[in-house]
This record gives structure tokens, sequence and C-alpha cells, in this order.
């Protein structure tokens, strides 16, 4: 009888740690993503390294080279069971860049759609971003000074962090024995919101550049129309004017003319006080509606504020760009005389970009 005793109560003493090892080991499973977060934030960025890197080779002129090195880069983008996640918008708009500068239009439309129905089915993804309340003046120093115009916009340079966290949930399944649960949990993750958002817009207007007037007749565009229409952004809060960048491109395509100029007006300044890493496109955008309208002088005068405002932010692309067809506006208007930003800005570029510098020669060049 005392051996059965004994027997009973080490099997009472089995069960008890075993029951308080499972209960430690779910109560370690759930704290598990809160320190992996931690961890996460300062190895983990997306897009990551590789894809930045991928950029010297876009502003080296060297497209096919820059093609393949995104293309190699969004192959460590985020997937899941529900297709891939918001850091491909950049992959897909980065190599459709490179196809659109080597003229492949049928492919980087391709890849730019790609980016787009992306973006729609993670419309929300800026709502779930845990963005500072307010943005403060930009304390950087230019390491470059502009030096083929003065800005007309006295305005201030804000400081948008290059890196903010988004909620994410996540789920494990934990099975003990026979029996089997699903742990949830939350973790933060850190991603370039600045540089998805830029993708987005870049995206939209090479769309509507390439389609032109039919863009309007496509399913795409009006499904676009709809997700920028509902705001998916923070209210009242200053990534308001991504949106509103977004959304006047999209309005521009639909040939609504009115309302996305003052979408872009609105999409200059961040909280109506600084400009940002998406300014330049927005003046990009005006030019190209003042000049669709024959109005060569203000469209002029938007393709130099757009090379300003891309030169502060070293947007070397966007400098080659403006200035191109800020030459097209300069011979529409019937001006006479080389035009004057171009030499200036070519040996600006000698310390910045190859590209920029050839393409800004070749420009010169084709004037005379």
């Amino acid at each position: 009888m005392q051996l059965l005793r004994l027997g009973a109560f080490s099997d009472t003493c089995y069960s008890t740690r075993r029951r308080l090892f499972c209960g430690c080991l779910i109560l370690l499973m759930l704290l598990v993503p809160v320190v992996s977060s931690q961890a996460q934030t300062d190895s983990v960025k997306v897009p990551k390294r590789d894809y930045f890197l991928s950029f010297g080779f876009l502003y080296d002129g060297d497209f096919e080279r820059g093609a393949r090195a995104f293309r190699s880069a969004a192959r460590s983008g985020i997937r899941s069971t529900e297709g891939r996640w918001i850091d491909s918008i950049c992959y897909a708009t980065m190599m459709g860049e490179c196809m659109y500068r080597m003229g492949q239009l049928n492919l980087a439309l391709e890849q730019y759609e790609i980016a787009l129905k992306l973006f729609l089915v993670h419309q929300n993804w800026m709502r779930q971003v845990d963005f500072p309340a307010v943005i403060e003046p930009s304390r950087r120093t230019l390491r470059h000074p502009i030096t083929w115009g003065t800005s007309r916009r006295q305005t201030l340079m804000g400081h948008v962090p290059d890196t903010v966290s988004i909620t994410q949930g996540m789920f494990r399944t934990l099975q003990i024995g026979k029996q089997t649960g699903v742990v949830a949990g939350q973790q933060l993750f850190p991603i370039h919101a600045k540089e998805i958002a830029r993708c987005t817009a870049l995206a939209l207007r090479r769309r509507r550049e390439i389609m032109g007037p039919v863009c309007k007749y496509s399913a795409l565009t009006i499904q676009l129309q709809d997700a920028l229409g509902r705001r998916p952004a923070l209210p009242n809060h200053w990534t308001q004017s991504w949106i509103d960048l977004q959304l006047g491109i999209v309005l521009a395509s639909l040939g609504k003319e009115k309302e996305a100029l003052a979408m872009l007006q609105r999409s200059l300044l961040m909280s109506g006080r600084f400009d940002h890493e998406l300014t330049s496109i927005a003046l990009l955008e005006l030019g190209h509606l003042a000049l669709e309208q024959n109005k060569y002088d203000e469209a002029g005068a938007f393709f130099l504020e757009a090379s300003i405002s891309a030169g502060v932010f070293e947007q070397y692309d966007i400098v080659e760009e403006a200035l191109r067809w800020g030459l097209k506006s300069h011979l529409a208007g019937g001006k006479q005389g080389l035009y004057a930003p171009l030499p200036l800005a070519a040996q600006w570029a000698r310390t910045t970009s190859r590209m920029l510098e050839a393409a800004l020669y070749v420009a010169a060049a084709e004037k005379y």
C-alpha cells in the first residue's frame, strides 16, 4: 500500500510539473514576437540594402545591370500565403524604370502595373504604420549646393524618418502532446515607408505617360481612383500629402485636370510648411499639365523648380527628367539661345551622376 501511495504521489507531481512546463512554454511563445521584433528593428529593414545599392547602376546609366540588380533584390522580398508584400512595390517599380530608360515600354508598363496591383492589395498599409505625429525641419547640410537656379518657393526641407515601424499580425501553431493551439501576437516591422510611397507615385505617373489618353478607360485606373479616394492614411496627418500626390496623378490620368491641379498643389508641402522627397514629383506633374495646356512659361517654371527640389534630395534621375522637359518647354515656347540651366547642371553632375552629366550634355547638343 505504501508503494502504491508513493507511485500515485509521483504521478501527481509529474503531471503538475508537466502542466507548469506547458504553461511556461506557451508564455514563452507569446513573448517571442515581442523580443524578436526589437532584434528585427535593428537588423531587418525592407526594402533591403541590396535594393538601395542597385541605384548605383541607375545613376551610372547602366540600366541593363540596374534591372538585373533590382530583380536580384526582389528575391529577398517578403512573401506569405497571400503573395508578395508592400516592399515588392519598390522592386517592380524600379525594374520597370530601368526598362523604361532602355525604351522597353511594354515590359516597363507590365512592371508598373504589377506594383500598382500590389498597392491595391495592401492599400491600407499606411494606417498600420507608427509614424511620428509631426514633421520637424531637416538639419541636413547639402553636400552639393544647387548651382543652376534659385527656387522661388520659400519653404523649409522637412525631415521624414528613413524607416518607421509597421504593425504586423503573427500567428504560430503550437502543439504540446496531443493538444494543438494557435498563438497570436503582434510585431513591429521596420520599413522604408517614404520609398514605398515614392515608388507608388512613380509607377502611377509612368503608367499615365506610357498609356496616354487610353489610360482613363482602364479598369485599373478606376480601381486606383476608388482606393485613393478613400484616403488610406491616418486622418489629419502629414502623410496625407503622399495620398494627395498619388490621387492627383490618377485624376490627371482620368483627364480631370482641374481636380488634379488642386491635389498636386496641395501635395507640395507636408503640414503646409515642408518640402519632402515627393515634392519634385508633384512639381514635375504640374509642369506636364501646364505643358499639355500650351502654357510654356508656366511649365518651364515648374520643371526648373522640380529639378531644384530633386537636386536638394539627391534624386538625380528626376533632375535629368525635369531639365529635359524644361528644355522642351523652352523650345516649344519659341525661345532662342541655350537653355541656361543645362551647362551649370552638367558641371554639377560631374561629381554626382554620370548618367545625369551625359544626358545633360546630349540635351545641349540636340538643342544646337
